[in-house]
């Protein structure tokens, strides 16, 4: 288990550093934020840990370090990627016979019903991608890589952490959300034309460019239970070999704390798929959240939509009052809300709430995602070498001009965020390519920081664009 790393040497200042990674693939922030006067004390440092083994550079399925434990007899994960070495033809598109502006519903519910085609209703076998009878989905290479890469029992990585109260008032420790993210038959090919070798080779980062049409899920699951998040009663459960030592105020966002098989509840679903009809981006991106008290007998059917996200309305800032975003739709069915109404919950409509949350000034983001932030924003920052998508790690202010003013712009895919000293790849809306390549080189010790003085600066690559 590795000691945490000098950026993570105050509570805070690692927590910050996950928020800035996880939610909007920048890099870590270099300093800590100040607690308010009347936050819990906070220990100075999180716990020193013994530092866990190098893991070499060839391609796993799992982070090597945390195998199955002796007699283990569940499930291991095995990624699926076997990638189309041809970009697929006639692959159905159900969600184009609605305009997500005006139907908005009718589009996310019809990518529901995509997604769940072979993948759910096979019991053991559900989510094993690879050996779907409908259509093969795809796993992202190079995703096992580090403390919070993926565990062995369904290939979770870690992400956003929940801060106490964060998905209740009665949730008291820090909770973690772990997801897993499958590719369609379109995006699949992408990341074969990106990983030829399956990631024994070097990625071609000029080659990230999906073609319209292409379809990514991602699975998230959260370590709290019904006791302390009542909401998530009944919820999907997974088994999962993740973080068990809470840690109350020092939650695990450095390196290294002890895994071990817990049980994880499904909570939210993240949709994004490529569709030129979003002028200004080609992305769409959507959000399922679960409902215990959702219509249906599963509790794939209670995972209902929470909304739609094409654009950033980079005009909308906290100067304008009484104003909602016009490129997100949020809608959510019930008649009546359980929902608490405590702090982060302002933005949304009279009927929606509980453990849900929206992004900055009411645009699209769940109930694991940043606050702070929104889905389509978060995005558009991928790109190798990352950039910081929060200037000096400033996450509080989601609009603020001077910092973060930029995250708010609307680009197409294939659109550089920021150039960098070192030649600069954009990742075309994928945070889990970005991501892939920078544990590629990392784990070689390579990794090109995006404004490295001692690098020369150099034009942004050009992405061989090939798909509209």
């Amino acid at each position: 288990m590795n000691t945490p790393r000098s950026r993570c040497e105050t509570v805070l200042g690692c927590i910050a550093a996950v928020l800035a990674l996880s939610a909007c693939g920048g890099a870590p922030a270099p300093s800590a934020a100040k607690a308010s006067p009347s936050a819990p004390a906070l220990p100075t440092a999180c716990p020193s840990l013994t530092p866990t083994a190098v893991a070499d550079c060839s391609p796993h399925d799992y982070n090597p370090a945390y195998k199955p434990p002796p007699g283990w007899n569940g499930p291991v994960f095995k990624p699926s990627l076997a990638f189309p070495k041809q970009l697929p033809k006639d692959q159905p598109t159900p969600w184009m016979k609605y305009d997500f502006k005006t139907q908005a519903k009718e589009y996310l519910m019809a990518a529901r019903a995509y997604i769940y085609e072979g993948n759910v209703g096979r019991g053991a076998s559900d989510w094993d991608v690879a050996t779907n009878p409908v259509r093969t989905w795809y796993h992202m290479p190079w995703r096992w890589y580090g403390d919070h890469g993926r565990e062995f029992v369904h290939g979770l990585t870690m992400e956003m952490p929940s801060a106490p109260g964060a998905l209740d008032p009665k949730q008291k420790d820090w909770r973690y959300t772990w997801a897993v993210a499958m590719y369609g038959p379109v995006a699949g090919f992408t990341l074969g034309q990106v990983w030829r070798d399956g990631g024994a080779a070097p990625p071609d980062l000029k080659a990230a460019d999906f073609a319209s049409g292409a379809l990514v899920t991602k699975l998230l699951f959260t370590t709290a239970t019904a006791s302390e998040v009542p909401e998530v009663e009944g919820a999907y459960e997974w088994p999962a070999d993740v973080y068990t030592d809470v840690q109350s105020a020092c939650p695990c966002v450095t390196a290294g704390c002890p895994r071990g098989i817990t049980t994880v509840r499904l909570i939210q679903i993240d949709i994004a798929i490529k569709d030129p009809r979003a002028t200004e981006t080609v992305w769409v991106f959507g959000n399922l959240v679960y409902d215990k008290n959702a219509p249906g007998q599963s509790a794939w059917d209670k995972m209902v939509p929470l909304g739609l996200m094409w654009g950033n309305d980079p005009w909308l800032t906290a100067a304008m009052k009484d104003q909602k975003p016009k490129q997100s739709v949020v809608f959510y069915d019930r008649e009546t809300s359980p929902f608490a109404t405590f702090a982060g919950i302002a933005d949304l409509p009279p009927d929606v709430g509980g453990y849900e949350h929206l992004g900055c000034h009411g645009r699209l983001s769940g109930p694991v995602d940043n606050p702070k932030s929104a889905c389509l924003s978060c995005h558009a920052t991928s790109q190798y070498p990352p950039a910081n998508a929060f200037p000096r790690g400033n996450i509080s202010l989601c609009d603020d001009p001077a910092t973060n003013g930029p995250l708010w712009r609307n680009i197409p895919g294939g659109t550089v965020w920021k150039t960098c000293v070192a030649p600069t790849f954009a990742l075309d809306y994928s945070l889990e390519m970005a991501s892939a390549a920078q544990n590629y080189y990392q784990c070689r010790r390579v990794d090109t920081a995006c404004d490295d003085p001692a690098t020369p600066a150099k034009e942004p690559e050009a992405m061989v664009r090939r798909y509209q």
